[in-house]
């Protein structure tokens, strides 16, 4: 039975080459025995981002029969110390792994270094923590803030009003994204942040806040926002409102892109680093490898995707709901590219 499963697994996650990589953990000593229970432990799950992750996380575990007999999703709704209980009782049930995305850099490194010690692998994708997890998989965030920001204030050439909506106040991506925004803005004399927003990278809430912002402020020359759905919000309220359209960071949200090409003949432009979905699938696979004593990265750095005024159409996808988000599949040989 355990050279079936070792089939299996190479042939769904591509093993061979694989020992001998640099930056790699030897994960022999967390070797378990398939099928596995993995449970996903979520920040927060209350936006059609996180919901896409979910469903991507299932559809992985379905797929596998043979690996996986049982999934477990948390939802710790923005809570840091719900994330902490939740985690700590996917230890308690000897779960075989855990993906997290995590609510506080800092906050989970004690429960997270509990279930290490309990020899349960932990992979940590997007919201990333700052002490040790088996593996940490993401985009550069930071970087997600140099570009957005710098196109923002260059395309305004370093004068006007803008409004920024941020997404949950805290969490680890929020504060990389806008690290380096909100010094650039604060540095850049003809730049005044009018207002910022909290809207949880949430279309409705955000249009809740950009409405009560722009009864409050005539002039407003630019949207520095961290969230595509946000930015559809955005783009909606100022068409209600009668008001000419600015420019507006986004992301791959597929209701932001149908509106971005129906107004590029109008003049709006944009700049939209995404966040891939497929973070949570690559969290997967890594979780098979470790449970299957592999060698494997414990830094995945992942190439973040840009969409511009240029490439907007090419990723739009008509046959999708506008809360579909588009960066959601990898090819498997790609995954094992970057897991390698």
């Amino acid at each position: 039975m355990r050279l079936g499963i070792a089939m299996v697994v190479a042939l769904a996650i591509g093993l061979s080459g694989w020992s001998g990589v640099s930056r790699s953990i030897a994960s022999s000593t967390l070797a378990h025995t398939a099928p596995y229970t993995i449970g996903l432990s979520d920040f927060f799950i209350g936006n059609s981002w996180q919901a896409e992750n979910i469903s991507l996380f299932n559809q992985a575990c379905h797929s596998h029969p043979k690996l996986v007999k049982s999934c477990i999703v948390e939802n710790a709704n923005g809570s840091i110390s719900a994330q902490i209980a939740q985690i700590q009782a996917l230890i308690s049930r000897r779960v075989d792994a855990i993906l997290l995305d995590a609510n506080s850099a800092a906050g989970l490194n004690g429960v997270v270094s509990r279930a290490l010690a309990a020899g349960i692998p932990v992979e940590n994708y997007d919201s990333i923590i700052t002490g040790r997890a088996t593996s940490k998989i993401n985009t550069n965030q930071y970087q997600w803030g140099v570009l957005t920001g710098t196109w923002l204030v260059n395309k305004l050439h370093g004068k006007g009003n803008i409004i920024v909506l941020n997404g949950l106040a805290g969490n680890p991506t929020n504060n990389l994204r806008y690290a380096y925004a909100k010094q650039l803005f604060a540095r850049t004399k003809g730049i005044h942040v009018l207002a910022v927003g909290y809207d949880l990278w949430d279309r409705a809430k955000a249009q809740a806040d950009v409405s009560r912002m722009l009864d409050a402020y005539p002039k407003v020359d630019g949207v520095w926002s961290q969230g595509g759905a946000m930015t559809a919000g955005a783009i909606i309220d100022f068409q209600k409102a009668g008001r000419k359209l600015v420019p507006m960071t986004g992301e791959d949200y597929n209701g932001f892109l149908k509106l971005w090409i129906q107004n590029k003949s109008k003049g709006f432009t944009s700049l939209s680093p995404g966040q891939p979905n497929y973070l949570v699938t690559l969290a997967f696979y890594a979780a098979l490898r470790a449970l299957h004593g592999q060698h494997f990265k414990s830094a995945v750095n992942v190439p973040l995707p840009v969409i511009t005024d240029q490439t907007v159409n090419r990723y739009y996808r008509s046959g999708k709901p506008v809360s579909y988000w588009v960066l959601d599949k990898l090819p498997m040989g790609e995954i094992n590219k970057l897991l390698r």
